[in-house]
């Protein structure tokens, strides 16, 4: 039998990638699914199998990374308002690639290539690290980035990685044996969305308006709170403010199936941070709440802990106990709803207007509520 990623369930995979970039023969491609949702398809006349795609899979947890506990947790806020203004939470991100961007690093992180896609990018500058700003509630592909992050790692730099928790796993089981100079920070995840349904969204919504749509925000805080989730689409003419991908992402349907069996929604961990929006503050420390977003930054390893020094005088900070975080990501996946596969049998049937009503709670009398009570669409 040959031993290879194909031989498992293949949904237990997150589509990092990591299999496909080790694979010296070459016998291993990423493709999309049909929910939208990348896999790996392993040409089986060119394995040799070597176990080298076993060995870097985020989802076999019988290969031992050193993980750690939290050692310190802080509730975070950033002392520049206009930095936490086009951040989703407290700005500690912008806070901690600022430190290794001043010292010549590379900071890697998730974008909005086009409104329709999200990729991981390199950066080396603050405008290109700002693109990174904000939450993408949708799956992004890593595998156009491992290459450059092996090149900048092997020249010395300091290498900051930025991504969910199994993209972590995967970039700590590529690179971090060999290489010293990579910081990895996570944060914590209830699940991702495939890149189809996102884009499906938008193509919708252009259809609904008879309008392009030129930039969107996942979590718009400059018309409504931090913590309301609400999606804002900027379209040529108007802009529209609107729950439903995001009432779809909280009803669980459509999330990637390895998220519902992901090992990692625990506080132990590969990564040297962890963030994420500190839910529950009011029940903690309810003066340091001011409704523009407080981070939750959590530390495991003397690397996250010597820069988080380094940074401290640019935050606002509080700390706490684990104890008192409440997040169930951090004790257990997302579970996964009965009736996922009815979700994407009536997508494909009927595409993304007809689930985000049955689903989304988008009937007609919420709608009506919505746009008299809450203003969106």
């Amino acid at each position: 039998m040959k031993m290879n990623v194909a031989v498992e369930d293949g949904k237990a995979c997150c589509g990092c990638g990591a299999c496909s970039y080790v694979c010296s023969k070459r016998a291993i491609t990423m493709r999309y699914d049909d929910e939208g949702f990348l896999y790996p398809v392993v040409e089986k006349d060119l394995c040799i199998s070597c176990g080298c795609c076993i060995n870097v899979c985020a989802y076999r947890t019988n290969i031992e990374m050193p993980k750690r506990g939290v050692s310190k947790v802080f509730g975070v806020k950033h002392c520049d308002s206009s930095i936490r203004a086009k951040s989703r939470s407290g700005g500690v991100f912008v806070a901690i690639s600022d430190v290794v961007l001043e010292k010549g690093g590379i900071v890697y992180g998730a974008v909005l290539e086009t409104p329709y896609h999200v990729k991981h990018i390199r950066a080396t500058d603050r405008a290109s690290r700002d693109l990174m700003c904000g939450s993408k509630y949708v799956e992004s592909d890593i595998n156009n980035i491992l290459p450059l992050i092996e090149s900048d790692l092997s020249t010395g730099k300091t290498v900051l990685f930025s991504g969910t928790p199994c993209q972590s796993e995967a970039i700590a089981r590529l690179f971090r044996k060999k290489y010293a100079n990579l910081i990895l920070c996570d944060f914590i995840c209830h699940g991702v969305p495939s890149q189809k349904l996102w884009s499906d969204y938008l193509k919708w919504a252009k259809r609904k308006y008879n309008d392009e749509v030129s930039a969107v925000d996942f979590r718009d805080k400059s018309m409504h709170s931090w913590s309301s989730h609400v999606e804002k689409i900027i379209l040529s003419k108007r802009v529209v403010y609107s729950r439903r991908y995001a009432n779809l992402f909280n009803a669980n349907q459509c999330l990637r199936p390895s998220c519902y069996i992901c090992p990692y929604a625990t506080p132990i961990r590969s990564s040297d941070f962890s963030l994420g929006d500190f839910w529950g503050i009011g029940n903690v420390n309810p003066s340091f709440n001011d409704e523009k977003g407080v981070s939750l930054l959590m530390l495991r390893t003397k690397v996250a802990e010597e820069l988080f020094l380094e940074i401290k005088d640019t935050l606002e900070t509080f700390e706490t106990t684990m104890d008192r975080i409440k997040h169930y990501n951090l004790k257990r996946p997302t579970s996964r709803p009965i009736d996922r596969e009815a979700f994407w049998t009536d997508y494909r049937k009927h595409g993304f207007g007809y689930v985000s009503r049955k689903y989304g709670g988008y009937d007609f009398l919420r709608k009506i509520k919505m746009k008299l009570v809450d203003h969106i669409d």
